[in-house]
């Protein structure tokens, strides 16, 4: 079981290692190189990596590493800090994890991907089965503004994304008023892990999101809705 995890997920699932990984790609990802103009330019930018999104990484290194030293210390490991350093790492593993969506696309070279500590992709043809299983969720706010999301295979329990698809479609509308139909969500967005955070505007704080979810396999191809949740925005 292990093996199939690992095989499924880039992200390793320890947090010294998390830590490492995101040190690693800071590090390259900022550095620079001279341009004939006699400018600079990073990696980030000469790859066509969010910058922006480089650049929230750093500030995240720098919480989970001395929260990490904390949480590692008996004499300050208390449960506030265990909390805090919970809640810092998985904002660290959503930043990365919308790097890691750079890092796929087709103008993204091998070398880079090196550098990163990364494997190259294996595109290997496999079959596209129609997806007729559901999508199971459960949430849990992390921050202001911010709700970590948690989905599984509903026929199986499994938490993982199914090995044929290329993950799920979040439908999600927000609303004074229950919405019971799927066809009143009407922003969606495609995630291809099993855990997520989603982050909504300061002005949406206390309003309710309404959400379903369907698999969307490597064609393109969505399947089953699940059944229409919902939760408040904290």
């Amino acid at each position: 079981m292990s093996e199939k995890k690992e095989k499924s997920d880039w992200m390793p699932g320890k947090r010294g290692e998390q830590l490492d990984m995101a040190i690693n790609w800071f590090n390259v990802l900022s550095e620079t190189h001279p341009l004939p103009d006699g400018s600079d330019e990073t990696n980030a930018a000469a790859w066509g990596v969010s910058e922006a999104i480089v650049g929230a990484l750093g500030p995240q290194v720098d919480v989970c590493f001395e929260l990490l030293r904390k949480v590692k210390d008996p004499t300050t490991a208390t449960a506030v800090i265990r909390n805090q350093c919970a809640t810092a790492f998985v904002l660290l593993r959503h930043t990365m994890r919308e790097l890691h969506a750079f890092f796929y696309l087709p103008t993204f070279s091998v070398a880079a991907l090196e550098r990163l500590g990364l494997s190259v992709h294996d595109d290997t043809p496999t079959a596209h089965p129609e997806p007729e299983i559901h999508v199971g969720s459960e949430f849990k706010p992390v921050d202001y503004g911010q709700v970590e999301m948690t989905i599984w295979v509903e026929e199986s329990g499994e938490r993982r994304i199914p090995t044929n698809m290329s993950g799920a479609v979040l439908f999600t509308q927000v609303s004074d008023t229950p919405i019971t139909e799927t066809s009143e969500l009407h922003t969606s967005e495609l995630y291809t892990t099993h855990r997520f955070v989603l982050s909504f505007p300061q002005e949406l704080r206390g309003k309710t999101v309404y959400y379903s979810l369907r698999w969307q396999n490597k064609k393109g191809k969505r399947g089953q809705w699940s059944l229409i949740g919902s939760f408040v925005i904290p």
